[in-house]
């Protein structure tokens, strides 16, 4: 019906165009005069054959277009059929069946239609969304080069962003991310505590994590975590001294590492965790069990290596460093020196101990071989050598005690097997002298009197093998020599270091008969 109602619309026009056109021509035919009206049926005869004659060339010249209209007439038909026969078959489909997938395709294009939109509006804030989702690499910029303020207030809009939209996915993921670089600036914040940084840096630092509320299950774990983290540096110091230093030079370091940077660490904390008032070394405060620890360290160090130093004067050296070190940390409640003490004792007494068995063990073996035989030469030597000792500067140092000017007696260089004994015991005294702590006073006197002991039964046994005529009286006075020269040197050489023994020191087998009291 659309396709008939156009054709009539199309001939209505035609006509109200001809009728138009009649009355124009009747128009002029009103005012022809009579000549040209007689001669106007012939020329309308005549143009209906010219019109005739040109359809007819129009017709033989476009025949091919002819043909094709009715070709596509043909096909048209076809397609007409097509469509009967198509519509016969929706006559047959079940409407509601139809309905339901209408609706179905209708809400699909809705959603899609807002998917649309909503894309749309992404496309339309791309530059900012863009800007949200650099957050993350953003952040890692900032804590890789340290500024970790610009990060902390880039993790605060993330945080704000999470609380608006968290329902967002991708901002969930964002989140994710965020905290992802936040664990990656707590873990360099803590690196930097494990290096050598002063009070201000350690603030900042302990700031941040503060702010970043890194350790929000436990109150003290961000101090458990500050020792834990300053205690690596000294493990590290100690580290680089190895293991090749030899036991005086590892203590002297050890103990001006633990000076210099128990010390700082422990201000630290207290300028950090405490008040004015705070107290530090409270019981129950994570600093006590962790200075507890470190100091137990340094003393099994102390334990352990201190009977390697055979040198007392190093002994003293160390001894020094210690009582340094004691007062310095003192300061800050810990004060270690008591706890050194009995060690430093029994190193003292070891080294003397060690010098005075190697003296009896020398003494029992010369004893043994040796024959006892006057020695002029020898003493006329000594005797020189003792009139120019104040000139000489190379006498041997075991040889002499440089206290209060005691020196050896000279004559004991007649018999070779005392002298050795003395020069052994003055080594012992020369050690002890260095670092001699007055509570082994009666350790050392005990040491000298089993010592003398010795002595006195290497001599009563040696006399009881039957000495020889010729030996019997060098012998004797050696052995005369033992008590009345030998002893109570040895004895003065104590007496000038401790003082008076409080109980006599030479066994009574070895007084002289006029000191036998």
């Amino acid at each position: 019906m659309g396709l008939d109602f156009g054709v009539a619309e199309v001939s209505g026009r035609g006509k109200d165009d001809q009728s138009k056109e009649m009355q124009e021509y009747f128009g002029e035919l009103l005012e022809f005069d009579h000549i040209k009206i007689k001669h106007e049926p012939a020329k309308l005869v005549q143009d209906v054959e010219d019109r005739k004659k040109l359809l007819d060339d129009c017709v033989s010249s476009h025949y091919n277009v002819y043909l094709s209209v009715h070709e596509k007439m043909k096909s048209l038909g076809g397609v007409l059929r097509d469509c009967s026969e198509c519509l016969k078959k929706i006559e047959d489909v079940d409407v509601p069946d139809l309905q339901e997938q209408a609706n179905e395709f209708r809400k699909k294009a809705s959603q899609e239609n807002s998917t649309r939109e909503a894309l749309r509006h992404v496309y339309s804030h791309q530059g900012m969304l863009l800007d949200i989702l650099e957050i993350p690499s953003l952040m890692d910029t900032c804590v890789r080069a340290g500024n970790y303020d610009e990060a902390l207030e880039l993790k605060s809009f993330g945080r704000r962003l999470r609380m608006i939209h968290g329902d967002i996915p991708v901002v969930v993921m964002l989140s994710r991310d965020i905290e992802a670089v936040l664990e990656v600036m707590v873990e360099q914040l803590l690196e930097k505590l494990q290096s050598s940084i002063q009070l201000a840096e350690c603030l900042k630092v302990v700031g941040y994590l503060k702010r970043m509320n890194a350790f929000p299950s436990d109150a003290v774990a961000l101090k458990k975590e500050f020792l834990e983290r300053r205690g690596c540096w000294i493990d590290a110091s100690l580290r680089e001294l190895g293991d090749s230093l030899p036991p005086y030079e590892y203590l002297k370091k050890i103990t001006d590492i633990y000076r210099l940077q128990m010390f700082d660490i422990l201000m630290q904390y207290r300028a950090i965790f405490y008040s004015k008032d705070g107290a530090v070394f409270d019981v129950n405060d994570p600093s006590f069990s962790w200075s507890y620890k470190r100091m137990v360290f340094y003393l099994a160090e102390m334990q352990t290596n201190l009977p390697l130093i055979e040198d007392g004067g190093s002994l003293a050296s160390v001894l020094d460093h210690c009582m340094y070190c004691g007062k310095a940390l003192a300061r800050v409640g810990l004060d270690f020196r008591p706890t050194v003490f009995p060690m430093f004792q029994d190193a003292a007494y070891a080294n003397f101990e060690r010098l005075v068995q190697v003296a009896d063990e020398v003494f029992q073996e010369m004893i043994a071989t040796h024959r006892w035989v006057a020695i002029p030469s020898v003493l006329n030597r000594a005797m020189e050598m003792s009139k120019n000792q104040k000139e000489d500067e190379k006498e041997e140092e075991s040889a002499k005690v440089l206290t209060k000017g005691i020196e050896p007696p000279i004559v004991l260089v007649e018999h070779p097997p005392l002298a050795v004994y003395t020069n052994g015991l003055l080594a012992g005294f020369n050690e002890l002298r260095h670092c001699a702590p007055s509570a082994i006073k009666d350790r050392v006197a005990e040491c000298l009197r089993v010592s003398f002991q010795k002595l006195a039964a290497a001599l009563e046994e040696r006399r009881m093998m039957n000495v020889d005529a010729d030996e019997l009286e060098v012998f004797n006075k050696a052995y005369s020599l033992v008590a009345s020269v030998q002893l109570p040197f040895l004895v003065e050489c104590f007496s000038t270091i401790y003082g008076s023994p409080r109980t006599p020191i030479i066994p009574e087998t070895l007084l002289p008969s006029e000191a036998s009291s």
